[in-house]
């Protein structure tokens, strides 16, 4: 069949008639200007680019803002942002393309599973979560409207938080990408949290990467993202084509733990107790050890190699040990029917020992935290580790039992645990919080009782009904048996509490020292920061409760661990039992944690 050209016999009549429509077409509809190239991170500018910006958040930010529905902005590779604030994306934005061409080759570009560095040949988009940690400061790393697009880029380390029982509100939804309409194609999204600490049972967060309300992920990879439900992406609309999901994790789940006043256990495998009260604000526990599943997205979120990045400096591991204690207050008459919000110290009797506090003092109850050194998270070297095979032994778990992902994270130090907690916006326990925590029965009282946490007899089979120790950690009964367990499979605490003694040894945020006048030992000091009518005390500064209690740290090197662990005998696991060990960067197949957060 032959298709008749319409003008290819033109006569003079239709010409004019082609001629006056064109020009009319052309006043009724006036011709929409060209769609603007904007550069970012560029060594040069590039031919017909509309404007070129530097490779840094302002750069980034500047582009974005006068960049509109129909431009494009091109990024060079290997640049990461790190975000301070969240992105909203109406236009289209292509990362990695190579800074000394014109962003319009694609070969210039590195494919999502090429062998060679992901984060040398993309643009990261970088949440940059450890240093925000307030729950008010927490933000996804972008929201894609409708006309946007994000190509070829790694999202990241982004925390979308949610405050509310009020299942419309999307805040806590889409830990890196909030999809509204948008699109992605080629991007890595990893390492990205959506969660609600009050409200999980009823409200979870969803999406811990990815979060479609409407519109299409293609050829993406969407892996080690953590949210209230386990899934790295979720939704309500949209498509997701050709995409690999892999790795994700649940968030953890915390219990409340109602403000209240205990007396601490002394020692090992005894109910006698100290002759001073604790008096305790509310907060929140994570009610399982935080496991290998849950570290490998912190891991993947950061980005670690045992380099320094803007959020990590090696040079100032001693920065963190000085800067993170609560200023001592002299006592100066006792306040009357008030609590006043302060600390109680558990100082070191040589206080010549203890460090200054400075003035970026942490809270360490996880209310306004302030990082200390302008920000910066401090560590040493080693300071995060995920477990691999290498550090398998004969008489401790196989390297392959400490990667799965529902079993506790250990061989991480103080610093790894302290670093994690923070990335989630909260902090490591208090040994107060810990020991009040594990003691708490389900009508909120206080157990003086019984040495283990949530047991119902002070025996080994007491202790085998909840927790994982010599004992009971093999099959055979020989110590090339024993080894560490998946949590949440003994009987949990009357607040919901798992593992709380045994399995593994759970870092505290003290520096140690033991309950003694002896020098060099911990007393209690700062008159201040006393509880007064409120937690039944006699009035007097000798005799009322110490107020959230912390130790302050002095030239002891060592932190806190509590609970025992899987080749301990039973007595390791009382909570009466205080271990010290070196803060970092020691690590061992015992060694883990649960982070704690406020309301």
């Amino acid at each position: 069949m032959k298709t008749k050209n319409l003008f290819s016999e033109p006569n003079q009549n239709t010409t004019v008639i082609l001629v006056l429509a064109i020009i009319t077409a052309i006043s009724l509809f006036p011709q929409q200007s060209q769609a603007g190239r904007y550069y970012v991170g560029f060594s040069g500018t590039p031919a017909g680019a509309t404007a070129t910006y530097t490779g840094d958040n302002a750069g980034l930010i500047s582009a974005l803002s006068v960049s509109g529905a129909t431009d494009t902005v091109f990024i060079a590779k290997g640049v990461t942002f790190y975000l301070d604030d969240e992105l909203t994306v109406n236009e289209h934005i292509i990362g990695g393309c190579n800074p000394a061409g014109d962003g319009i080759d694609l070969s210039s570009r590195t494919a999502i599973g090429a062998a060679n560095s992901v984060t040398s040949n993309m643009t990261v988009l970088d949440g940059n979560s450890l240093r925000r940690t307030l729950r008010s400061s927490k933000h996804r790393v972008a929201t894609v409207a409708p006309a946007g697009i994000i190509e070829n880029c790694l999202i990241r380390n982004g925390h979308a938080r949610g405050t509310t029982n009020d299942v419309s509100d999307l805040l806590g939804y889409g830990g890196g990408i909030l999809l509204d309409g948008g699109k992605l194609y080629n991007c890595i999204v990893r390492g990205n949290v959506a969660m609600n600490v009050e409200y999980k049972a009823t409200n979870p967060s969803k999406g811990g990467g990815i979060y479609i309300i409407s519109g299409e992920v293609l050829n993406c990879i969407i892996a080690f993202n953590m949210d209230d439900d386990g899934a790295g992406i979720d939704g309500n609309g949209g498509e997701v084509v050709n995409s690999t999901i892999a790795r994700n994790s649940n968030t953890p789940s915390y219990a409340r733990i109602e403000a209240g006043q205990y007396q601490p256990f002394s020692g090992i495998n005894t109910a006698s107790l100290l002759a001073r009260y604790v008096y305790l604000d509310g907060f929140y526990i994570a009610t399982t050890k935080t496991t290998g599943g849950q570290y490998a997205c912190f891991m993947a979120a950061i980005d670690y190699d045992g380099t320094d990045k803007p959020y990590l400096k090696s040079a100032d591991a001693s920065a963190i040990l000085s800067a993170k204690m609560p200023t001592e207050v002299n006592y100066t008459g006792y306040p009357n029917g008030i609590t006043v919000r302060d600390y109680t110290v558990w100082s070191q009797s040589n206080t010549s020992g203890c460090k200054t506090p400075s003035t970026s003092c942490w809270n360490l109850i996880q209310k306004n935290i302030s990082l200390a050194n302008g920000g910066n998270l401090t560590h040493s070297s080693n300071i995060v580790w995920y477990p691999n095979t290498d550090k398998s032994g004969t008489t401790t778990t196989t390297g392959e039992e400490r990667q799965r992902d529902n079993y506790p994270i250990s061989f991480v130090s103080w610093y790894g645990s302290l670093c994690f907690s923070l990335w989630l916006g909260g902090s490591l326990p208090t040994e107060s919080q810990w020991e009040y925590a594990a003691r708490q029965k389900s009508d909120g009282s206080t157990d003086n009782i019984y040495y283990y946490a949530g047991a119902t007899a002070n025996t080994d089979s007491g202790l085998s009904a909840v927790g994982w120790y010599s004992g009971n950690s093999g099959s055979g009964g020989g110590t090339t048996t024993l080894h560490v367990h998946e949590v949440g499979k003994k009987a949990s605490t009357g607040k919901g509490l798992y593992d709380m003694s045994g399995n593994v040894y759970e870092w505290m945020i003290d520096p140690y020292g033991s309950y003694s006048t002896a020098a060099g030992t911990l007393t209690a000091t700062g008159g201040k920061n006393l509880v007064s009518s409120n937690a039944g005390n006699a009035g007097t500064s000798s005799g009322a409760p110490l107020y959230n209690p912390v130790a302050c740290y002095g030239s002891n090197p060592y932190r806190v661990l509590r609970g025992g662990y899987w080749n301990n005998g039973a007595e390791y696991s009382s909570l009466g039992y205080r271990r010290g060990s070196s803060d970092a960067p020691s690590m061992g197949d015992y060694k883990g944690f649960r982070s704690v957060v406020c309301p």
